[in-house]
């Protein structure tokens, strides 16, 4: 933003160039976007299947921005704040991992390692790219915590654990589902070492289904106001919070 003065200092000429839509269009967008992760979120609420999740509300959505203007984040939901610094970069050094040029329609891509993400490994983030006409757009994003990633006690909190993997299995960036269909061999490494199973299957179908819910809001978004302008919307959103800091 150095030496692209004020957003308030733009005139509408200005504004749409830098935006690509007007003024009135990026602040419905701002609110749109904040709408989209508090509609993921509450329905996550109120279908999650354990108590971390449906109580204690120790998850996080944002939407981001597409890989070519670097993961821009114009909306995070209202919940536990440890997420809110770490969800970005969690995003983008999962998805550059796992490559931009090798996802599809449909997928959900998963990682929890703490030093890919930023929190524990019960955290997972859950991240569904969104495509329109053959492009991301988008990104729609879950971090949820999950009752155990096995490890050396129930839960993970141990007082004597010496090192990461005592915790529990570490998932580096990969498909949990692909093109809308399970990834067999994802599912089968996380329940392989997990003691609760029963709660946390059901999670994660939930989980994904808030996430195909979070495509179909942004997708109907661009189809009304167009990619260009949603793009812009974020954009503006970002610069706004930049100046407002």
């Amino acid at each position: 933003m150095a030496g692209a003065g004020l957003i308030r200092d733009l005139d509408e000429r200005a504004f749409r160039e830098r935006f690509r839509c007007d003024r009135l269009t990026a602040t419905v967008l701002g609110s749109r976007f904040g709408y989209i992760v508090e509609h993921m979120c509450a329905q996550l609420l109120t279908t999650a299947f354990s108590p971390i999740l449906r109580d204690f509300y120790d998850f996080a959505a944002t939407v981001t921005g597409p890989p070519q203007a670097d993961y821009p984040t114009p909306a995070v939901s209202n919940s536990i704040i440890l997420f809110t610094g770490t969800m970005a970069d969690s995003v983008r050094n999962t998805i550059e991992e796992y490559g931009p040029d090798r996802l599809e329609p449909g997928d959900v891509i998963i990682a929890n390692d703490p030093y890919r993400t930023g929190t524990h490994v019960n955290d997972i983030l859950f991240s569904r790219p969104v495509f329109h006409e053959g492009e991301i757009v988008g990104f729609v994003n879950l971090k949820a915590h999950h009752l155990d990633m096995g490890g050396a006690v129930p839960g993970g909190f141990s007082a004597t654990k010496a090192n990461v993997y005592e915790n529990g299995v570490v998932l580096s960036p990969r498909p949990l589902y692909r093109a809308g269909r399970p990834v067999q061999e994802t599912w089968s490494l996380i329940f392989d070492n997990v003691r609760f199973g029963s709660l946390m299957f059901p999670d994660m179908q939930t989980i994904c289904s808030n996430l195909a819910l979070g495509e179909r809001l942004l997708l109907e978004t661009v189809e009304r106001y167009g990619a260009e302008a949603v793009l812009g919307g974020i954009r503006y959103v970002c610069d706004a919070a930049a100046e407002r800091m």
